[in-house]
């Protein structure tokens, strides 16, 4: 009968030999998460190992009339072009991995 071909999502995973896909991929979000903490956490301790330099670097600025607002604001961009630095290296790490892989395997 037709009604039997009807479940849900997760029948049709379990039943199926494409439970290994979906662990793949679960390992692979596990993995993209372990590496998303990895870089926060590198980039606080980069923050915290340039704190001791900072300070008499804020110090200077301030004597030479720069703003605690354009300080942060330095401070911001600094942070935000060291990012983007690496999402743009990661991106095309990537895609040349990814290059390098459909090129390499049998079709």
């Amino acid at each position: 009968m037709l009604t039997d071909a009807v479940g849900t999502p997760e029948d049709f995973t379990t039943d199926t030999n494409l439970r290994p896909v979906t662990w793949t991929f679960d390992y692979l979000r596990a993995i993209a998460g372990l590496v998303a903490a990895v870089s926060i956490t590198g980039l606080l301790l980069y923050v915290v190992s340039r704190q001791r330099r900072q300070l008499p670097a804020y110090v200077m600025l301030r004597r030479m009339g720069m703003s605690s607002r354009g300080y942060r604001r330095s401070l911001t961009i600094e942070l935000t072009a060291l990012g983007c630095w690496a999402w743009v290296t990661g991106s095309v790490a990537g895609i040349l991995c990814l290059t390098v892989a459909s090129c390499t395997c049998p079709r």
